[in-house]
């Protein structure tokens, strides 16, 4: 079989990239492409300011249904650490032995490709499949790249002649964030951009929560709808803003795919201001303290932590009715009860303390 890859950002995916795929489809006579969305930058300082991965994978997705030859793959989003097309090349050749792989890329980016990781190894695993415009194709300064990619590292290239598409992503999503990309984004998935807001920085609740239902396990999603209702609850008893406490509760769990048992509140946090748009310190750091606690939080952090334990939804936890009546009557002594229940539960299963939730315990048991 001959096996195209297609890899890339794909944020979103466009007509340029079907367009390119279906090209190679044709003109290198190719028995299917692969897309192959790039793995995610998270919260990480300095990183691309891309949208989450389970995102743009859905997207490719949907932009590819209904055609047999295309396939879209998470095996760089599923791998851990920095992503190297070296490495993608040699998890394909194992998973497809035999078979033949062209790497696709514009001719833009060849001549870059001396720069990359390990290009030895993608030329010897791949054909290098460049699209260029006409008058990129004859350009001397590519030829004079090809001509050295073929010396060093006995490069199979092979130039496609195509129209290109002129239109950047940046400007793409800028105009799929206004509903103005019909002509650029296959309807599919610009529906999906419109029903979560993707790419508005202040995207409503109603696609807020669009976008939760889509990255979070549906128990997961439920058990934040869970929280929201009872922080909101919570909030009108004690004077703290309904609506801010609603969005915080919310929002507590948006870091729970990348960040573990611990980390994802952190993540959460970080994860909720870049994507969502959160300016208020106050709600970030009510979603950054949930898991754990802090000796300084404010009412709306407290109303948050308790939230999370006492919802609805909530089962097994030791005398959880006596913590749901504390939580709607004293919320300092619930904040204590909270964090004598998980040191407890963490004693008991031989887990290790976090100092923040020994020091709300500490803190907290001055008002019991």
């Amino acid at each position: 079989m001959r096996l195209g890859i297609l890899g890339g950002t794909f944020d979103p995916i466009h007509k340029g990239h079907i367009l390119m795929a279906k090209t190679a489809l044709s003109g290198l006579w190719l028995d299917k492409v692969v897309f192959i969305p790039a793995g995610d930058p998270y919260f990480k300082s300095g990183s691309q300011n891309i949208s989450l991965a389970v995102h743009r994978l859905n997207m490719t997705k949907l932009a590819i249904e209904g055609e047999p030859a295309f396939e879209a793959s998470d095996m760089e989003i599923a791998r851990e650490g920095q992503t190297y097309t070296s490495d993608t090349l040699k998890e394909l050749s194992e998973k497809y032995p035999g078979d033949e792989l062209f790497f696709i890329l514009g001719a833009d980016t060849l001549v870059q490709f001396s720069t990359w990781h390990e290009p030895e190894k993608i030329c010897d695993l791949a054909s290098l499949a460049v699209f260029g415009r006409r008058d990129q194709t004859g350009d001397e300064r590519l030829s004079s790249e090809i001509d050295s990619l073929r010396e060093r590292f006995g490069a199979r290239i092979h130039l496609v002649d195509w129209d290109g598409f002129e239109t950047s992503s940046t400007e793409i999503r800028e105009r799929a964030a206004k509903d103005e990309a019909e002509d650029e984004v296959p309807a599919a998935v610009l529906e999906y951009i419109r029903e979560i807001g993707l790419y508005r920085p202040h995207p409503s609740l109603e696609q807020m929560k669009a976008r939760l239902r889509r990255e979070l396990k549906p128990s997961r999603f439920i058990h934040s709808l869970g929280v929201a209702d009872t922080a909101c609850d919570m909030a009108c008893i004690y004077g703290e803003d309904p609506d801010r406490a609603y969005l915080a509760g919310l929002l507590h769990d948006v870091g729970k795919p990348y960040g573990g048992a611990l980390g994802h509140a952190a993540a959460g946090a970080a994860i909720a201001e870049k994507y969502y748009g959160i300016e208020d310190k106050e709600i970030l750091s009510a979603i950054a303290h949930h898991t754990v606690g802090s000796p300084d939080m404010g009412l709306l952090e407290e109303i948050v932590y308790v939230a999370d334990m006492i919802e609805p939804g909530r089962e097994g936890i030791p005398d959880l009715e006596r913590l749901r009546e504390l939580a709607y009557s004293d919320i300092k002594k619930a904040v204590f009860a909270c964090a004598a229940s998980t040191l407890s539960h963490l004693k008991e299963k031989g887990k290790s303390i976090d100092e923040a939730t020994l020091s709300v315990y500490n803190k907290y048991s001055f008002y019991c």
